[in-house]
Formats: structure tokens, C-alpha cells, sequence
């Protein structure tokens, strides 16, 4: 089985992203892709369900509000045994993704740091792009 890990291969990957349709149907391909990533680059079973469990949970929390482009697109990349995650959607003008929330408290749980950006640089567009990001280490060390 091919592995990632390899000193050569470590810093000369890209990132890899995704677009799905914004329904809860989707979210299966979302996790399988993390899931497979994740364990090419060595992270153990734990870290592979904690990374698919953050994907999901990110997934339905951009899903439920979704604008009129029903899209979100999530963004990996994994440096040094960390990897990164991006979900983001762009939701209605006036609706907020907030911190709180039983969501909040597994994706705080599963992952080394999550957290919310929105895009403010189209401030009289009628949707803003929102992005809950975070970061999960393998627990691998070199």
C-alpha cells in the first residue's frame, strides 16, 4: 500500500478539494475522501475517525443554510503530519455560523482547533462565503 510518509513526499504535496451539492446525502463522499487521505499520510485509526467525524459535523453545520448556490467545497492538505480542513459555503446574507452548540463542542473535541471566517471582501453581495476550518495532528512524530 502506497503511504505518503515518505521523507521525499512530506513537503511537495498540494492541497486537495472538493465541491459537493450541499445536502446531507453528500456528506458520505466528504468523509470517505478525508478518510482516505488521511490514511495515506500515516494517521492512525483515531485520527481517521476523528477527522472523518469533524468533516461530517462541518458539512451540517454550512449545509442547514445554505444560499442559493446549494454548494460546499472542502479543501485538505496535510504538511508535516498535520492535516487541514476547510468546509465552506456561501450562506445568505444575515446568517451567522456560530461557535456554540453541541456541534461546536464535538468539532472542539475531535480536532487540535476549529474555527469560523467568513469572507468580507463582497460586503453588498447577497451571500457571504462562511469557512469552519481546523487542524488535526496524527500523533505521528519524525
Amino acid at each position: 500500500m502506497y503511504l505518503a510518509t515518505e521523507p521525499e513526499v512530506l513537503d511537495h504535496r498540494g492541497p486537495v478539494s472538493l465541491t459537493l451539492d450541499a445536502a446531507s446525502s453528500q456528506a458520505p463522499v466528504a468523509r470517505s475522501v478525508a478518510e482516505t487521505l488521511a490514511i495515506l499520510y500515516g494517521f492512525g485509526l483515531d485520527e481517521v475517525a476523528d477527522v472523518k467525524l469533524a468533516v461530517d459535523e462541518a458539512c451540517a453545520q454550512l449545509e442547514r443554510s445554505v444560499a442559493d448556490i446549494p454548494s460546499i467545497t472542502m479543501e485538505m492538505e496535510v504538511r508535516r503530519f498535520v492535516m487541514s480542513v476547510s468546509v465552506s459555503a456561501e450562506l445568505p446574507d444575515g446568517t451567522e455560523v456560530r461557535e456554540t452548540g453541541f456541534g461546536w463542542h464535538v468539532l472542539h473535541t475531535l480536532t487540535d482547533n476549529a474555527q469560523v471566517r467568513v469572507d468580507e471582501s463582497e460586503p453588498h453581495n447577497t451571500a457571504r462565503r462562511w469557512s469552519i476550518t481546523f487542524t488535526k495532528s496524527s500523533g505521528v512524530t519524525e
